[in-house]
Order: structure tokens, then C-alpha cells, then sequence
């Protein structure tokens, strides 16, 4: 055995030789050459304990060395002891480390902090229940020559504590005594131990998971309210201390309190139950992002006391007295503030004097800390601390709980002190962007300032958000609440206003006077933050809707006359202008917020708190019609100055875009309203419920649409607007449509659609003129300079107000609405018919711009039919498409060599497949199977075979790159559409096409794009999932013919089903698993199905199911997808039995653990049951019970398969 003495020497020298075996590293490069033997020294085990000798002898005080010794001494511990961690050495040891923490490192924390943290570790892997731990330690009693000589130096050099065998014996040491004699380092070492057993560990014990959840469990169960105890006894001592002298102790024991207060926090912050060492997260700091605490009712008494919290705040103020705000104990002590906020659950169920008297005390305490002194120093953290105290309270205790508790006057006082502070910085802000001259960068405090709004919004939210305020309680009650909060908040809502449009027009200002434009991402974002506290601030403004009112209309009243000064000008727009449009287009935001709720996706409705509060203050119907009329006035001034002058530069698109944009909001809610039974009889919902004052908003949103399409064609994003805005009115059914059929605007923009509809965009004039003028009449040709207008809006745009037409107009049996629709659709047929009629004479060939801009144009305007599937009978549509769709596939043959027109067309028969299949007879399913049938193969032909996919690392994968594979996922969805079963019915007959040809034709499909579905494309999120969705939907209803492809593109399919399977993406892997059982699952049924394949390739189901359990089964990401992965294990094993049990065995064989081994297989031989794997293909409900208590067995044997195979 080597000389006990020379140990530190030793690992000196050992240090400065390169490992053997080691070639990458330079061997002049000392810092390299050391990491690299430390490296082989801890993962060779350290066989003459050089670590701990080194440790032991402290004949260095190199703190770099010492500190590599330790946790090299913990690793070789963790690793060399698994099986006798209460050996005497071991015992030994878990004390050894807190004796060299608290005699010999003194001089350095972090070494102190590394030896506890590894007595703790080596504590935890010897942490049993009391019966557990004895056996333990009679097993471990035997010691090796090299022990016995370590023990001996150990006991020589340091002094050790009484010898600690149980954790009871621990944790009454640490009550009893350590506490007692050394609380900083006995604090800090609860602390360690609290993380290592709450699952927040970075240490390798190399040990399963069943380990760390049965420690954490026994932790929990029996010593973790002991630590509570401890923790509370000290921090009680701590603060008595700190109150009870004229001089802070909290100044002479900085550590002490420090680590006393850390542990009081890490305990408060305890994840129960085995969420912490779930599969999933594997310790990760879930805790931490929690926001409310709830512990066992049995810490009731212990935590639920107001004289703590009191206590605290005073020890708070002591201490900022003594240091400041910002010193390390104080932010820690307002850390713990926040926890005690936190507290929940089952201690806080009823609503008694304990839960009243605690939430008092907090709101008191919060309410002193917002008027301490230094308070709104700037990039102060006590402001930003006290807030998200004071937000957590109130998301806490709610609204209803803190009137319940009869805490009103309190808190009307702490909200005082928020809103004052929210209005003093938010006027700060703008002062500050003032002197700044709207240069966001060089604002100083920006960000933090920033950070003091979003908390104080997040709070106004959850106040004035509260559903108490409109469904709970007494109507009188609700009121008073609304009122108290409204004197309180309702001048934060001014101040908003006031301060974030002054704040955009100086910002927008200066960025014109600098000529700076925001990239595309950076505005995105910025706009989404705006949106995001737009609505929530409006939750305030609602609380009081007059007063809000007012203030927008007192600003309006302020803006509107300089921006009709300005829009009497011409010429460039000057910073002073882009300023006060930028103002206008906020105000328009902000009014658009207060009044209306987004219901993207859902049937528009006014908000209930203004439903309510009009019905509360009848007046209030009144002064919304005027803001609103106060909208149209704006918008419609605008508009008057773009049609007499369109080329004016002083005339904001982005302006006109937030008017339509409040306009979309705002009048599918409020026009026609479809109000409830409770409130049938409100003003409010009746004020636009007439014929007379719908059609009036109607007409004129309709006019406005037409204003901007005639004369701002090629405004992209305001296009897009009108064009939703007018879907909107035509998606209401009934009296909406009327009025907008009836509306002289809308008449006007279908006759502009009918008379353009047919021309490109690049007609000469001349040519114009002959077309428009012939078609006009001499009377009507004042109207050419619209029509032009009109002419150059975008295909797509035009494309979607023919949709608007065709939806709007068939919800009536009117004349004049069945004009439309005829003159509309006869555009599209007499445009389509002159152009095939050209190509087929041969006028024009594929490369004739004009002729393929034509292509385009028709293609756009039968996209736009097949999105009216919300028309009235729209039986129509089908019988309208369905001749020209042989004619759209010639399309795809004819410009064979270009893909944008393959594409448009491909499109075209995705839309309709996916509105109007079930709507199709049987021959229009066969035209429409024969029409796609063409166009695929023709696809395929010249745009599949001989393409390169091309692209970057799946990190780098952008929305460019994605959109240039858009024809791809166009030929997935339609493929997804094709293989509906209502197609696949509508076509099955035996006069026509077999549903057979139909399915075939979408395996061609498939099986033409599956070259290209390589893993670098499926990192494409929409590329991926619909892929896997139609793969999915193709094995699940037709494995027949999955079966019978060629084993080349069979074997390609179950390859990508099973990188799907352990995909990131939940519902591509449960799609992958899914289509995986769907073979073995038919093979059951016949057999022969796959018996050419097996015949030369027999282990196909064996490595399905090797590479299910290698790669999903026994890894973390199965936790989304246990149900799908049971599924198709019971399948596989199902129909390859035999292959199963050789597969079974020899993965048995790979775990080294004897013990691990056994109960590797056992598990497996509960799981598979003969008699379930025999009638596992069985139908019926026998079929679906066998099914349902696999899928049970199927997860307890991952949860045991987890809990010793995965190492942590």
C-alpha cells in the first residue's frame, strides 16, 4: 500500500502527467493536461484514496485543488460504495466532511459548501427508514486493511462528532446541538440536504430513479416537518435577536441570517409528493416557477401565524435601516415575504380569524413597504419586490376572499399606493422618453421602469378581472366593489392612456427624424407586448366605462383637428405628423380594447362587463354609441381625404388599418347581437339590433373597404384587413347579410369585382379602356379611375372578397342577390373558358407571360369559390366547379415546368376538398378523384423525382425555409382530404371507381413525397405533423394496402414511423405509434398479408418492437405517449411471439445488476400475459377489456421498468 504521508504530493505529481490513452490533449498545456488526469483519477475510482488523504493531511491551501478533491472524493464514495453505504468508513465519513467544514476550511465558503454538500450526498445514500438502516449497518460491518488505515488518520486529524448512524440520529444532532453551537453552518447544511432530497440536485449517484423517490418519500413523510421546526426555531431566534437590541444582529451574524432565512425559503418551496423526481422533469426546479404554495394542513400552526409574518416585515425594516434596500439579507427577507404570500391550499380552505388576521398582515406589511423611503429610488429592487409581493397576495387571498375577510379598507389603501406609484412611473417614463427625444436606448431606466408597469398591470388584471365582480354575490355588492376599485384605478387607466400615446408619438418621431425602421421580428414582438397590456389594461378602463370613455374622447377631441390641419397639406410626412398619426392609431387601439374582447375562432360578443354595466347605467349605452360615431367620424374623414387625394403621403395605411381592425372587432359583436336569455331586454344590445342603425354601420364599413381597395390597392396588410372585416359581416347569417346585400357600397364592389374579375393585372391602359369603358356606359364613366383602383388589387385579395359575395348573397331569395352571384361566378367561367380556349388553339405557349399571369388569375378566383362553403345551399359551388376541373389539371401539364402555377392549382383542389367534400355526389367525386389524379401524377413527374431538398441544421430551420417547400405540405393536406371516408364512399359504386383506385391513388401519393421526407424536412413543424397525419389516417383505415406496398417503400414507411415514434412533438409521436400498431394489429386478422415480406425479411417485427422499447419505452419522452405505445407493444408482441422471448432475453442479458436482471424480466413476464396476447387482436367488447387492462399493466411496467433502469 502507498505511504499514507505523501498523499497531497502525490496527486500534485499525478497531476502533471497526461493519462494514458489520452491523445487530444496538448501535454504542454498544464491547465488541460490536469482537468484531463482529475478526469481519469475520479472515473477509475481513485484507488489509493489520493482525494481524501489529500483532504485528510491539509498540507495545501490551494482552494482550486482542495475543491476537486472533495467533489472527486464524493464521486468515487457515491461510485465505489453503492452496496455498503453504512459501512464504519461511510459513517465515518458523512461526519468527516462537517468536521473539515467547520475546523479546517474555514477561510473558504465554497469549500465549506462543498463538504457539506457531500456529507449530505453521502447522508441521502444512506437514508432508510429506522428497520432499513440497521440492517444496513450490520451487512456493512466488515472493513479492508485500507479502511481501517484511513480511519486511523481520519480520527488522528480532525475532530469528529458523535457518531451518527440513523437520520433520526441526524436531525436530533442537528436540533439538539449543532444548531445550538454553529446555526450558520448547521443552516446551510439543512439547506444541502433540502435540495438533495427535493429532486434539485446535479450530483450522479448513478443510482435508479425508485432510489430518489423512496428517499424523497421517507424525507417527507418523517423529517421534513422536523426540519420545518428547526428552520422556524432559528429564524425566530434570528429575529427576536434583531428586534429585541437597538443594533441589528442581523449586522454582526450576516451569514447566520442569511442561511437561516435560505433555509426557511427552501423548505416553504418543497415539492410534494414524486412530482420532483417525475420521468418527466427529473428534479427540474418545477418549484420554483410555481406561484402558490400548498402544504399539508399539519403545517397549519406552524406557518399560519400572523405574529410571523409581522415579525418578518420588522425584521425587514430593521435591516434596510441598518444596510439598504438592496443588500443581500434584505432581498432575501422580502424572498421569504413573497413565499409566506404564497401559502395556500388546504391551511387556508375556510375563511376564519387566522386566514383574516394572516392576510391582514400582509397586506399591512406590503402597504408599509410601498411607502418606505427609498422606495422608487430608480433600479431599486425593493419597488419591483414589493409589487410581485403585493400581486401574489392578491392572486392569493382574490378579490371575493379579501372583501369576504372585511379587509376593504386595507387594501383600498394598499391599491392607493399602487395606482399612485403605477401613475408616477408611468409619467417618469414618458419624461424620461421625452428628454430622451423618443430614443428608447437612451432611456436609462427603461427596462426597469418597464418591469414596475407589467406588475402593476398584472395586478390591476387580477383585481378588475376578478369573475367575482360580475357573476358572484349580490348585484348591490358587485357595485360597490366596482366603484371602490374604479376611484382607485380608474386614474391609473387615464394615466395609460395619456402616457403610452404621448410615449409612441415621441418614439415615432424620433424614429422617422433618424430614418430608423424596426425589423420585421423586433416590431412583431413589440406589437404583441402592446396587445397584450391593451387588454389587459382595459380591464381596468371597464370598471368604470364613462370616465374611460372620456378620456378617449378628450384625447380624440384633441388629436382629430391637427391631424385634418395636417391632412389639408401635401407633401412629405414630417416627424411632427408620423408623430400625431402615431398617437391617432393608439387612441383607435386603445378604444378598440375597451370595447371589445378578440373572438378569433368564436362567435363575436360584447364583453360582459359592459353588457352589465350598461344594464347598471342606462346612459352608458348612449356614450358608446358616441364613441363609436366618434370612430366612423375619424375613419370616414380619412377616408374622404384618400379618395380626393390618394397619393397624398400625410394619409396613414397603418391608421386606416386600426380603424378597420376596431371596425372587425367591434361590429359583429355589437351589430345584431346575439344576446342570452338574462339580457334580452338590455339598451345595449338592442341599440344596433334595428334595420335602421345596422344598416347605417354596415354601409358604412362596407364604403370605407371600398375606399381603400380602390384607391390603396397595394397596401398589403390593410387589403387583408378589409378583406376580414367583410368576411365578417358575411359570416353572420340572417338580417347582416341583408343589410349588406342591401347596401349601396357592396352593390357598387360587386359590380367593380364583375367588371375586373377577368383582367391582369398588367393590361395596358389602352386595353383597359376598351374592356371597362364598353362595359361602363357613357354615364357611369366618372366611376374609371375606381375601377382601375379596384383592377390592381392583388389576385388573392380579390379572391377573397369574391368569397364575401358569393356568402353574403345567398342568404336570400332577393333578385338582386342572385344577380350577383350569377354575374360573379360568370366572370370566373367566361375568363377560365377564353383562356383554355387560347391555350388549346396553341395562341400562347408556356412560357407567354401574359397567358400564364391569366393561368393565375382564374386559378385565384376558383380558390376563392371553394372558400364559399358558408353560403346558403352551397350545393351550388360543386355544380359550378366540377366541368372545369379536367381544365385546372391541363394547367398543371401545360406549365409542367413550373412549379408556382402546379402549386396554385394543387391548392385550389386542397381548399375544395376540404370544404365541400361532404357535400359532393358520387359524380362529382369521381371528377373530382380523376381531376386530382392527373394533376398528381403530372406533380410528381416533373416536381418530386429529380428534387433536392436542401437546407440547414433542424437549429436553423426559418419560416423561409419552410414556406419553400409549400407545395409539399399542399399535396399532404390534399392527400389528407382525398382519404376521407365520405370521399372514399361518395366514389365506391359499381358503375364507377372502386374505393380501391381512390386509395390507391393516395398511396402514390405517399409514396412519391416519402423520398423526400428526410429528417432535416420533418423538423418542420406543419411539414412534419401533417405528414404523419396522413400516414397515420392511411395505416389506421387502410394497413391492407400498406402491406402490399414494395418492401422498399414499405421499409422507407415504418422508418419514418418510427422516428416519429419518439418525436418531440406529443401528437406526431402518438400518430407515429398509432400507424405502427395498425400493421401487427391486421396481421392478426390475416396473416398472409405480410408473408412476402417476412419471407425475406423475418425480424421485421422484432426490431419494431426492439427499437419501441430501446427508444421510447425505456426513455423519459414516453411519458406523453403511454397509451399509443402500449398499444402498439401489445400488437407487436401479439404477432411475434417467439420473437418477442429471444428479444426479451437478450435484453435482459444487457443489464449488468444481477438483482436489476430479475426484475427486468419479471416485469416483463406480468405484463405479458398469454391470455391477453392471444386475444389481443379480438374485436368487440371482450376485445376492448383485454385492451383496457393491458393499457393498465402497460403503465405500471414503465413506472417499475423507469424506477431501476433509469439512473440518476
Amino acid at each position: 500500500m502507498t505511504s499514507l504521508s505523501s498523499a497531497t504530493q502525490q496527486l500534485q505529481h499525478f497531476l502533471t502527467v497526461l493519462p494514458p490513452n489520452v491523445t487530444n490533449i496538448d501535454p504542454n498545456n498544464r491547465i488541460a493536461v490536469a482537468h484531463a488526469a482529475l478526469e481519469y483519477l475520479r472515473q477509475s475510482g481513485d484507488a489509493d484514496w489520493l482525494f481524501l488523504r489529500c483532504l485528510v493531511e491539509f498540507q495545501t491551501r490551494d482552494e482550486e485543488l482542495l475543491f476537486h478533491c472533495i467533489t472527486g472524493c464524493r464521486q468515487v464514495l457515491l461510485w465505489k460504495y453503492q452496496r455498503s453505504c453504512s459501512s464504519p468508513l461511510m459513517t465515518v465519513l458523512r461526519g468527516s466532511f462537517i468536521s473539515m467544514a467547520e475546523q479546517k476550511f474555514q477561510f473558504s465558503r465554497t469549500l465549506q459548501l462543498a463538504c457539506l454538500n457531500t456529507s449530505v450526498v453521502l447522508w441521502k445514500r444512506a437514508w432508510k427508514d429506522d428497520a432499513a438502516a440497521a440492517i444496513d449497518i450490520a451487512m456493512s460491518a466488515v472493513q479492508n486493511p485500507m479502511e481501517q488505515a484511513l480511519l486511523q488518520q481520519i480520527t488522528a486529524n480532525l475532530q469528529l462528532p458523535p457518531l451518527l448512524s440513523t437520520p433520526d440520529d441526524l436531525l436530533n444532532y442537528l436540533q439538539q446541538h449543532w444548531f445550538q453551537v454553529n446555526p450558520t453552518l448547521a443552516a446551510l447544511f439543512c439547506s444541502q440536504l433540502i435540495g438533495e432530497m427535493s429532486g434539485k440536485s446535479a450530483v450522479s449517484y448513478r443510482l435508479p430513479l425508485e432510489f430518489h423517490q423512496k428517499v424523497h418519500s421517507i424525507f417527507e413523510k418523517k423529517h421534513l416537518l422536523q426540519c420545518l421546526n428547526m428552520a422556524l426555531k432559528a429564524l425566530e431566534q434570528v429575529v427576536s435577536q434583531v428586534l429585541n437590541n437597538n443594533q441589528s444582529t442581523a449586522l454582526t451574524l450576516p451569514e447566520q441570517t442569511l442561511a437561516v432565512v435560505q433555509l426557511v425559503i427552501d423548505i416553504l418551496t418543497w415539492e410534494f409528493g414524486l412530482a420532483a423526481w417525475s420521468t418527466s422533469s427529473f428534479g427540474a426546479l418545477a418549484s420554483l416557477t410555481r406561484t402558490l404554495l400548498r402544504p399539508p394542513i399539519e403545517w397549519k400552526e406552524h406557518l399560519a401565524r400572523p405574529e410571523l409574518v409581522r415579525a418578518v416585515f420588522e425584521t425587514h425594516a430593521r435591516v434596510m435601516a441598518a444596510q439598504s434596500e438592496s443588500s443581500p439579507l434584505a432581498m432575501l427577507l422580502r424572498q421569504l415575504i413573497l413565499q409566506l404570500a404564497s401559502l395556500a391550499g388546504p391551511m387556508f380552505v375556510q375563511a376564519d380569524d387566522i386566514k383574516r388576521q394572516y392576510a391582514e398582515c400582509l397586506l399591512q406589511g406590503s402597504l408599509q413597504l410601498l411607502q418606505s423611503p427609498g422606495v422608487m429610488l430608480p433600479e431599486s429592487a425593493l419597488l419591483p419586490d414589493t409589487l410581485g409581493i403585493i400581486s401574489r397576495i392578491v392572486f392569493n387571498f382574490r378579490l371575493a376572499t379579501l372583501m369576504e375577510l372585511q379587509l376593504q379598507p386595507t387594501l383600498v389603501s394598499l391599491l392607493q399606493g399602487l395606482a399612485s406609484i403605477g401613475m408616477t412611473v408611468l409619467h417618469d417614463q414618458l419624461l424620461d422618453c421625452q428628454q430622451a427625444q423618443g430614443d428608447i436606448d437612451g432611456m436609462q431606466f427603461y427596462d426597469w421602469r418597464e418591469g414596475i408597469i407589467s406588475i402593476v398591470v398584472e395586478c390591476g388584471v387580477t383585481l378588475c378581472g376578478d369573475p367575482w365582480l360580475l357573476y358572484t354575490g349580490t348585484d348591490e355588492s358587485r357595485q360597490h366593489a366596482c366603484e371602490s376599485l374604479s376611484q382607485v384605478l380608474g386614474p391609473l387607466y387615464e394615466a395609460f392612456v395619456s402616457c403610452r400615446t404621448k410615449m409612441a408619438a415621441i418614439e415615432e418621431h424620433y424614429q422617422v427624424t433618424h430614418e430608423e425602421d424596426l425589423d420585421e421580428l423586433k416590431e412583431d414582438i413589440l406589437e404583441g407586448s402592446m396587445d397584450e397590456e391593451l387588454t389587459a389594461v382595459s380591464s381596468m378602463g371597464r370598471l368604470n366605462l364613462s370616465l374611460a370613455l372620456a378620456c378617449l374622447s378628450a384625447r380624440f377631441g384633441e388629436t382629430m383637428p391637427k391631424l385634418q390641419a395636417f391632412w389639408e397639406g401635401t407633401g412629405n410626412v414630417s416627424a411632427e405628423i408620423a408623430a400625431l398619426l402615431e398617437e391617432a392609431r393608439m387612441l383607435s387601439m386603445f378604444a378598440c380594447h375597451l370595447l371589445t374582447d378578440e373572438n378569433k375562432g368564436e362567435k363575436a360578443a360584447i364583453p360582459d362587463a359592459i353588457v352589465i354595466a350598461a344594464d347598471r347605467y342606462p346612459n352608458l349605452t348612449i356614450e358608446i354609441a358616441g364613441a363609436v360615431n366618434a370612430m366612423v367620424q375619424f375613419a370616414d374623414a380619412q377616408a374622404k381625404k384618400i379618395a380626393s387625394n390618394p397619393n397624398n403621403l400625410r394619409l396613414s395605411p397603418m391608421l386606416s388599418r386600426s380603424f378597420l381592425w376596431f371596425f372587425r372587432r367591434w361590429a359583429p359583436a355589437y351589430v345584431y347581437p346575439s344576446d342570452g336569455e338574462s339580457s334580452r331586454n338590455s339598451l345595449l344590445l338592442q341599440n344596433w339590433s334595428n334595420s335602421e342603425s345596422a344598416q347605417q354601420i354596415i354601409s358604412f364599413c362596407v364604403d370605407l373597404c371600398l375606399q381603400y381597395q380602390c384607391f390603396w390597392p397595394q397596401e398589403k396588410i390593410l387589403q387583408a384587413s378589409a378583406s376580414s372585416l367583410l368576411q365578417s359581416f358575411a359570416d353572420k347569417t340572417g338580417p347582416v347579410r341583408q343589410a349588406l346585400v342591401a347596401s349601396p357600397s357592396f352593390q357598387q364592389l360587386v359590380r367593380f369585382h364583375c367588371l375586373t374579375g377577368d383582367m391582369r393585372h398588367f393590361a395596358s391602359h389602352a386595353e383597359f379602356d376598351a374592356i371597362i369603358k364598353t362595359k361602363l356606359g357613357q354615364d357611369q364613366l366618372h366611376l374609371l379611375n375606381l375601377v382601375w383602383g379596384y383592377q390592381r388589387l392583388p389576385y388573392n385579395d380579390k379572391a377573397g372578397i369574391l368569397t364575401v359575395i358569393l356568402v353574403a348573397c345567398s342568404d336570400t331569395t332577393d333578385n338582386t342577390a342572385n344577380a350577383m352571384i350569377t354575374e360573379s361566378m360568370k366572370v370566373v367561367h367566361d375568363g377560365f373558358t377564353s383562356l383554355v380556349n387560347a391555350l388549346a388553339a396553341k395562341q400562347f405557349g408556356p412560357d407567354d407571360l401574359d397567358a400564364k399571369e391569366m393561368a393565375s388569375l382564374c386559378i385565384e378566383m376558383f380558390c376563392g369559390i371553394a372558400h364559399a362553403s358558408q353560403m346558403t345551399d352551397a350545393e351550388r359551388v360543386p355544380q359550378f366547379l366540377t366541368p372545369f376541373l379536367p381544365q385546372l389539371t391541363g394547367l398543371v401539364t401545360f406549365y409542367s415546368t413550373d412549379l408556382s402555377v402546379s402549386e396554385n392549382v394543387l391548392r385550389f383542389f386542397r381548399d375544395y376538398t376540404e370544404q365541400f367534400i361532404v357535400m359532393l355526389n358520387r359524380d362529382q367525386c369521381l371528377a373530382l378523384f380523376a381531376a386530382v389524379a392527373e394533376a398528381l401524377k403530372s406533380y410528381s413527374a416533373n416536381h418530386i423525382q429529380h428534387r433536392v431538398i436542401k437546407r440547414k441544421a433542424s437549429t436553423e430551420a426559418t419560416a423561409d425555409e419552410e414556406q419553400a417547400y409549400s407545395d409539399i405540405l399542399c399535396v399532404l393536406q390534399l392527400l389528407v382530404n382525398l382519404g376521407t371516408k365520405d370521399f372514399i364512399d361518395a366514389c365506391s359504386s359499381a358503375e364507377g371507381v372502386d374505393s380501391a383506385q381512390v386509395t390507391d391513388m393516395v398511396f402514390y401519393g405517399l409514396e412519391k413525397i416519402l423520398p423526400l421526407m428526410s429528417e432535416g424536412l420533418l423538423q418542420f413543424p406543419s411539414l412534419c405533423t401533417t405528414f404523419f397525419e396522413l400516414v397515420f389516417y392511411m395505416m389506421d383505415t387502410y394497413p391492407e394496402k400498406v402491406c402490399s406496398l414494395p418492401y422498399e417503400v414499405f421499409h422507407a414507411l415504418m422508418e419514418s414511423i418510427l422516428f416519429g415514434m419518439k418525436y418531440q412533438d406529443a401528437h406526431v409521436a402518438k400518430c407515429s405509434l398509432h400507424s405502427l400498431a395498425s400493421i401487427p394489429r391486421e396481421c392478426l386478422k390475416n396473416p398472409q398479408l405480410i408473408a412476402p415480406h417476412l419471407a425475406q425479411h423475418p425480424d421485421i417485427f422484432s426490431n419494431c418492437t426492439k427499437r419501441l422499447l430501446t427508444e421510447v419505452v425505456f426513455q423519459n419522452v414516453v411519458v406523453d405517449r403511454i397509451e399509443p405505445a402500449g398499444l402498439a407493444f401489445l400488437f407487436l408482441v401479439a404477432v411475434d411471439v417467439n420473437g418477442f422471448g429471444t428479444l426479451m432475453q437478450g435484453l435482459v442479458n444487457q443489464v449488468a445488476d444481477e438483482q436489476q436482471r430479475i426484475r427486468l424480466q419479471s416485469a416483463f413476464c406480468k405484463l405479458v400475459q398469454p391470455d391477453m396476447v392471444k386475444r389481443a387482436g379480438e374485436g368487440g367488447y371482450e376485445g376492448r377489456m383485454v385492451r383496457s387492462r393491458f393499457k393498465t399493466l402497460f403503465e405500471e411496467f414503465v413506472n417499475e421498468v423507469h424506477s431501476f433502469l433509469l439512473l440518476r
